[in-house]
């Protein structure tokens, strides 16, 4: 039941990769009600968050916040908790977000200190303080050198306008694309994380006046290519046709 569990995390994260957001969200339906019953709860709380973060791609934001909440009543394990509190960021649930946070922040391990670091980080994104975002994630970088930091911090140079820097943490990203197959270390699959890679990669490039943006888009749109589309998609698309 486990190794069923499993698999059909892995065949969503796969569709969720690809694009394939309603094929995604089929299996991920099943996978909950099947793992509710016969697996471990924290595998059909990572479907919820998966779920969370599909609708939260397509913008609808009370459904990702639904989704959020039914994976933290389902376990309190601290990727959940922390993959929850990213939903929250993004949807105007400050106080969610910074609840979670603050029980991050006790922990003894360092790489759960890292994560309210980087929910700190989020936060001040969303607020418009870049500055404030950057030096956080550098903090949490101090605790520990994960692959999802250095692409949160290149999201946070980008937004500054400093190209190089982003470009080189998307650079990173691809050299340890490995990691990304599971962010969180726990054997939960995690690669749709990669394909963003290359877009905000294509926009860094764009921002140091690279011809090498056109094959950072055509490669994130060869990944999506039998996807339904979402904004990202579109966007690509469009730079591509500008460039």
């Amino acid at each position: 039941d486990y190794g069923n569990a499993l698999a059909a995390s892995g065949l969503a994260d796969l569709a969720f990769y690809e694009g394939r957001i309603s094929e995604a969200k089929v299996i991920l339906e099943k996978g909950i009600a099947f793992d509710l019953e016969k697996a471990p709860k924290f595998i059909a709380a990572d479907k919820y968050i998966i779920l969370a973060q599909l609708h939260l791609l397509q913008g609808k934001k009370d459904l990702a916040v639904k989704a959020a909440d039914q994976a933290l009543d389902t376990s309190k394990e601290e990727e959940v908790m922390f993959a929850a509190a990213e939903i929250y960021t993004q949807t105007g649930q400050e106080d969610k977000a910074r609840n979670l946070q603050t029980e991050l922040s006790k922990k003894i391990e360092p790489g759960y200190r890292a994560f309210a670091k980087i929910i700190g980080g989020q936060l001040s994104m969303t607020r418009g303080d870049v500055t404030g975002a950057i030096d956080l994630f550098l903090e949490a970088q101090d605790l520990a050198d994960t692959w999802l930091n250095h692409f949160l911090l290149g999201r946070a140079y980008l937004e500054a306008g400093a190209f190089s820097e982003a470009y080189s943490e998307f650079e990173t990203c691809l050299k340890r694309r490995g990691e990304a197959t599971s962010v969180f270390f726990n054997d939960l699959p995690t690669y749709r994380y990669m394909p963003p890679v290359f877009y905000y990669l294509g926009r860094a490039q764009e921002g140091l006046k690279s011809a090498e943006a056109t094959n950072s888009y055509k490669a994130f749109l060869s990944i999506k290519e039998k996807g339904d589309g979402d904004w990202m998609v579109e966007d690509a698309r469009r730079r591509l046709g500008n460039l």
